[in-house]
């Protein structure tokens, strides 16, 4: 009896401690509950009105708004005459290292709307981890549901690699047609998630599991400066080339259909899928020829000093970034006839706001 007694007062206070732990958590802000969830209609996707503090290479504090997106809270139903922008993409769009106010979803919102006499709405829509498949998933699930402009859709050469994840939904070719499947809900992982939910979605759960992606760098943690001298840098290469999947191309004819969707590359796209995307006619926007161009002039775009880590794109990024994204919609015909101007209006607009890429070192 006095065995069973001391076990449980054990997990008694074990429990108490777990509890109290997360209350200082999430109180101290140390950590706050997991933002990422998988529900049954979308799969991975983010908890409305969750506060977030995220550490990484950059640093941020913000919230997911009651709509289940970053930045301002857009609602469904588009106002007025208002030009609304979507971003889908991953991790790169999403942009947990930089607060919202440096984010190009800012920068060309109001960048825009100084020029435009409607008002512009940029929502961001990236999410980390989406290749090209749990894009264009996410669009039609969900992001469609905002009544876009303009579908922005970001992507790098990795992007069109197919790597199914089983709990999200996925297309498949089914007699000769392209077609959602959301059978992912039936997912043992599905499963696990949902019997293991208030551990995976707590402010402990997501501190252990930033833990746990540590688990590689600890010998670089441990040993610092000197780890450098035992182990040579690991060269990451731009896997060429990629299985271009009948998924893939299912996903850009049905892009093609729809003037609203342009494809935004990151970096160099090899020559049959970009092939392909022209042939289809979707519009396009190559961001990699400027992105290499500050390379070649002395400026990394995703190296951040404070933690002296390469990563995702710094503040200086985002205004490059922002830049050339803005200098190619006021070039494009359509963006311009949804503000009621001409492509005259455009080169004015582009003097106007004095769009030559700056740098800052302050930042």
């Amino acid at each position: 009896m006095k065995i069973l007694k001391n076990i449980l007062f054990f997990h008694i206070g074990l429990l108490l401690s777990l509890f109290l732990i997360e209350v200082f958590l999430v109180v101290g802000e140390v950590s706050k509950s997991n933002w990422t969830i998988l529900t049954p209609n979308l799969g991975k996707t983010n908890k409305p009105s969750m506060k977030i503090i995220y550490y990484s290479e950059g640093f941020y504090i913000g919230k997911i708004n009651s709509y289940g997106y970053v930045g301002p809270s857009y609602p469904k139903e588009k106002p007025g005459k208002a030009i609304r922008i979507i971003l889908n993409g991953d991790s790169y769009v999403e942009g947990l290292h930089v607060f919202d106010r440096y984010h190009f979803r800012t920068l060309i919102e109001n960048k825009l709307n100084e020029v435009l006499t409607d008002s512009v709405q940029v929502l961001n829509f990236g999410k980390g981890i989406f290749d090209f498949y749990d894009m264009y998933c996410y669009q039609v699930n969900y992001t469609s549901q905002f009544n876009p402009d303009i579908n922005l859709i970001f992507v790098h050469n990795i992007d069109f690699k197919e790597d199914r994840d089983d709990a999200m939904p996925y297309c498949v070719i089914e007699n000769d047609s392209l077609k959602i499947n959301n059978e992912f809900k039936n997912s043992n992982r599905f499963k696990d998630y949902n019997m293991l939910k208030p551990v995976m979605e707590s402010a402990i759960g997501r501190l252990g599991f930033n833990c746990y992606k540590q688990i590689d760098n600890a010998p670089s943690i441990i040993f610092d400066k000197f780890y450098s001298v035992f182990n040579k840098p690991v060269v990451m290469k731009q896997p060429f080339p990629i299985d271009f999947t009948d998924e893939a191309k299912g996903i850009i004819d049905i892009l093609s259909k729809d003037k609203r969707n342009v494809i935004v590359y990151w970096d160099r796209i090899q020559d049959n899928i970009k092939k392909y995307i022209n042939d289809a006619g979707i519009k396009t926007i190559d961001l990699s020829e400027g992105i290499k161009k500050e390379e070649e002039n002395g400026h990394n775009l995703e190296y951040w000093a404070a933690t002296n880590e390469s990563g995702h794109f710094n503040h200086e990024g985002h205004k490059v970034i922002s830049e050339l994204l803005i200098n190619n919609l006021l070039k494009d015909r359509y963006f311009l006839s949804l503000a009621n101007h001409d492509y005259s209006f455009s080169q004015n607009s582009i003097s106007r706001l004095d769009l030559s890429i700056k740098h800052s070192t302050n930042e």
